[in-house]
Parts: structure tokens; sequence; C-alpha cells
């Protein structure tokens, strides 16, 4: 297990610190409890609506929230291990490998991209009743359209944008960026090209991408995309749906920092953004990383380099095992800015101090 971080209003801790929030490494299973006492099976997806996290438990097919006050872990929707695509209240309802999750909290929605049902969920945090708002289970395609007349294909990224009032949508397979238009759920292709991957940068559907896996939208009208199979992190101008290459070289893994295309990474898979960084779950790395916007630099926050493990530590110290998804929040402990991360392989949900 690993150590437990200082507790209390005047507890300091140090930047790179990394501590276990819920979960136990190396043991998949979908048990409720506090801390290290619940378990999870592979989760990815994450968000944070003040003091709860919520947590897509993929290979559980389950929603999951944790109290960060207490590390108390429930679950709110699906049944562990059954997987299907029905619509209903809490275990009811049934995801198929439900991979990112984004909050419209003004709402008091739970949008869920339901990554093998090529569908897109909506759950009401106030009843936790769930309903599909665009796609149709078990009929994957690359259609634009309203509702269940639209076709993803093994969507995975998914953010939120209340400035307009719509959601992104990373449709991984389709090898696009999509927008869902929350009024009637009219879905639109916005970049790439569906079935043809690539690494072009250019403006809508003349931008190419391969396997975009994971998206953080950023106040200043900039949509980041973790594209995988490229090892790049690009950035789209919502204004005019241009896309550029900000960190990374297509088709060049690596691990190693620098700026901009100096920087390299290896399948990443989870962004977030604090608008000053944006953080990147470095998957095949082990490894959580940030860019300076500013200065495109690349930084690594911490893990080691290709080192699939567990610790709990500061810097390189601690060690991941797949890590995806990233959310910005911050402690309640000693209310510091800080980073869950959904440590996939370790089947754990951790906390850092960037």
């Amino acid at each position: 297990m690993g150590q437990a971080g200082p507790v209390g209003a005047e507890a300091s801790y140090p930047p790179g610190l990394v501590t276990t929030l819920a979960g136990q490494a190396g043991n998949a299973g979908a048990s409720d409890g506090t801390g290290q006492a619940a378990t999870f099976h592979s989760p990815e997806g994450l968000a944070i609506d003040g003091n709860t996290l919520y947590v897509a438990d993929t290979l559980n097919d389950l929603i999951r929230k944790v109290d960060l006050s207490t590390g108390r872990v429930s679950t709110i929707a699906g049944y562990p291990g059954e997987a299907g695509s029905a619509d209903g209240v809490g275990m009811a309802a049934s995801f198929n490998q439900p991979g990112n999750l984004a909050l419209d909290t003004a709402n008091g929605y739970l949008y869920i991209s339901d990554t093998v049902n090529d569908t897109v969920r909506r759950l009401s945090l106030a009843d936790d009743s769930v309903i599909t708002v665009a796609g149709t289970a078990g009929a994957p395609g690359s259609a634009d359209g309203s509702g269940a007349a639209a076709r993803f294909d093994h969507p995975r990224g998914i953010a939120f944008d209340s400035a307009t009032t719509c959601l992104y949508v990373a449709d991984s397979y389709n090898q696009t960026i999509r927008r869902i238009g929350l009024s009637g759920y009219a879905v639109t292709t916005v970049a790439g090209s569906a079935g043809v991957p690539g690494d072009v940068d250019g403006v809508g559907n003349a931008a190419r991408f391969h396997s975009p896996w994971d998206l953080a939208l950023s106040s200043g009208g900039h949509l980041y995309v973790a594209d995988r199979a490229n090892a790049t992190i690009r950035d789209i101008a919502i204004a005019t749906w241009s896309v550029s290459t900000i960190a990374g070289s297509p088709g060049q893994t690596g691990w190693q920092d620098g700026v901009e295309a100096a920087a390299r990474f290896d399948d990443p898979r989870g962004l977030a953004t604090d608008g000053t960084d944006i953080y990147v779950g470095d998957s095949g790395n082990d490894l959580i990383r940030s860019i300076t916007i500013a200065s495109g630099l690349t930084s690594t926050i911490a893990g080691r380099a290709a080192v699939s493990a567990y610790a709990d530590g500061l810097g390189s110290s601690a060690l991941f095992s797949s890590p995806f998804c990233i959310s910005t929040g911050t402690d309640t402990r000693n209310l510091e800015p800080c980073l869950w991360v959904a440590d996939t392989g370790d089947n754990t949900i951790r906390e850092i101090i960037p």
C-alpha cells in the first residue's frame, strides 16, 4: 500500500509528491470502501466536482465516485462485470467499458463516453438515472446526425464546453474530433476525416489524427488532443478549427523533455489543463508530464521512464503502470492544487502535487 499524505490544514506537500487516494495496486476488483480498502479494475476516466471525484471504472463497467474528504468509494451506476447498454437507474443501467467523463455542473449531469457501445451517455447526479444521448449501441460508424442517428466508433475523450453548451468527443477509431450540441444532441465532425489516419496539421477536415484518445478544453478557446498513435499533443483553435502540433513529433516515440517538437511521448492517453500547463498521462512511458503553454516546454513531474510498477513517493521515486486520464483539482486537506490520476495498470487513483 502507498504512503498516506499529511493531514490537516497546516500540512504542506512538496512538489512532485505522489500518494494513493483509493484502490489496491495489483488487486483488481469492484469493492466499495474507504481508501485502499476499495478496489477498481483498470479505471480510466476522471471528472471532479468540488469534493467528489467521479471515476469510469472501465473493465468493471461501472461509474464510481470518491468522496475526497474521506476517501470513501461508492458505485453509482452499472453492475460489476455485467457489460450492456441498458438505460436505467443506478445498478439497472449498464455500460460496456466506459472510457471517459465530463461534468455539466450547472445542470447536474455527468456525460460518459461508453466506448465499446459506441455511444455517449448522460447520468443525472440527482437520481443516478442514465440515458443514451448520441449514437446507437452495437452500431459503429461515422455518420453525423442527431441523437441515435449519429454514429461513433470507440469514442474516448470527452470534454464539456459550458460557454457554447456542447460536448467535444475524441472519436478514436474514426480518427476524428466530434461536437455534440446539447440542445437536440446534434453530432457534427469538426476535425479529421473518418477512417483516414495521419499526422497532418490543417483546418477542420483537412487535419489528420491517429487514434485521438483524450481531450482537455481551456477557457481560452483551445481544445487539446492526446493524439495517441502519433505520440503527439495537438491544439485545436475552436474559433477556426485550425489544428496544430504543440508537443512531440509524429511517429517519434521516446520520453525526453524538451520544447515543442523536441519532446517525446509514448502512447499519451490522458490530458488535463489548468490554463497555464497541460498535464499528460504518458501511458507507454509510465510518466506524468507537463507542458507549459506559454513556452511549449515539456517536463516530467513524476514517474520513472519505462518502469511499470507501483510506488508512492517524490518525483522519480514514484512509480506508475500505464497512467491514463488526469483531472485537476484541489487537495481537500490543505487546499493545495493537485492532480488526480487514473493509474490504470495499477487499479488505483493517485494524487500528485504538481
